[in-house]
């Protein structure tokens, strides 16, 4: 997951997750018995504009299109 201009994403399941933070390493996370369920919240972009949906191939079509402008909290709806 990433985006472009976002100065920070927050993950719900871990806050000492930080991204666009100088440092000289490289962190690694690992856990055990984490589990998302479909359609559940991840997190979020903090000062973003980027909206990320994952998905299997082919699996939904959505009511997108190309340079498609979205106001906060509106909808994307599935397309059945």
């Amino acid at each position: 997951m990433g985006a472009l201009n976002a100065s920070k994403m927050r993950f719900c399941f871990d806050e000492h997750i930080q991204i666009n933070v100088v440092a000289n390493f490289t962190q690694i996370y690992e856990y055990e018995n984490l589990h998302i369920k479909k359609g559940e919240r991840l997190g979020n972009f903090e000062l973003g504009s980027t909206i990320v949906m994952l998905g299997e191939k082919d699996a939904n079509k959505f009511n997108l299109f190309e340079n498609k402008e979205f106001k906060f909290a509106e909808a994307i709806r599935l397309i059945r």
